[in-house]
């Protein structure tokens, strides 16, 4: 099976694995329908798959597999191969996807297309899925500059996406671990408690925490806020779309509307 391939099949196990959990364990009441959320993001999600497929994904890669030839990147120049160079490269774009993340949120232009995933007032694994379409290109367009800074192998690069689909379905799960796990867990990993502070209505939380694998980059970079001690982690969304959070036009038209 091709790493494509596999990449997919990550994508759906992993979504049906964290709905089937959360259908377990769900921690916070749900505000609508399960059916109506999924039915929603998933269409979105197809969506801005299909938008990709005839826009960016042939390009990036063999844009990465051009580089490779050409012996661009600090990958390269540092002729890493094999393991090293898989888990450096997941370490690194890890790294970069944290900046990513950090500057939708402090760049306006940025802010305009995010806010749309943050306009959800129930977090959980179908949140995963709540992206604009003008935020999935701009953030494909971004990797380009990955590739040239790094210089990744396919194989690294498609494995990282595996990581970082796994990590986005899991911390967007509705689901809590027991306080003392979930405490381990956050000196490695993102877990659901930690960045369900992220998509609190307070800007002191929803303006930190933007690591998605590797928690160290927000305890590096001052963004780590504890969520044992955060006061408000209700209610979650940005406090203006509670009744159209699941209408496609005002997704759609969201990031264009006068703020």
């Amino acid at each position: 099976m091709s790493l494509h391939k596999t990449k997919f099949l990550v994508f759906i196990i992993g979504f049906l694995l964290m709905f089937l959990v959360e259908s377990l364990f769900q921690y916070r009441d749900s505000k609508l329908p399960r059916s109506k959320r999924v039915f929603f993001h998933s269409a979105l999600a197809l969506l801005n798959s299909i938008l990709l497929k005839f826009t960016l994904a042939a390009p990036l890669i063999w844009f990465i597999a051009n580089t490779s030839e050409k012996g661009w990147g600090l990958a390269n120049l540092l002729n890493l191969t094999g393991l090293t160079h898989l888990l450096l490269t997941i370490l690194v774009l890890d790294f970069f996807d944290y900046w990513w993340h950090r500057f939708s949120h402090q760049v306006p232009f940025l802010w305009r297309f995010h806010k749309v995933h943050h306009s959800d007032t129930q977090v959980d694994i179908t949140t995963s899925l709540r992206f604009h379409p003008c935020e999935f290109i701009l953030s494909h367009c971004q990797k380009f500059l990955w590739v040239i800074l790094w210089g990744p192998s396919i194989e690294a690069f498609l494995i990282f996406e595996m990581g970082i689909t796994i990590a986005n379905q899991f911390h967007h799960a509705n689901i809590r671990f027991p306080s003392r796990l979930d405490r381990i867990l956050r000196w490695v990993i993102i877990t659901p408690t930690y960045h369900a502070a992220h998509h609190t209505v307070d800007k002191e939380t929803s303006d930190n925490t933007f690591a998605t694998i590797f928690i160290w980059w927000d305890r590096l970079f001052g963004t780590y806020r504890d969520p044992d001690k955060i006061i408000k982690t209700e209610p979650l969304g940005i406090g203006s779309f509670e009744t159209t959070v699941l209408s496609p036009i005002n997704v759609l038209q969201q990031p264009f509307l006068k703020a």
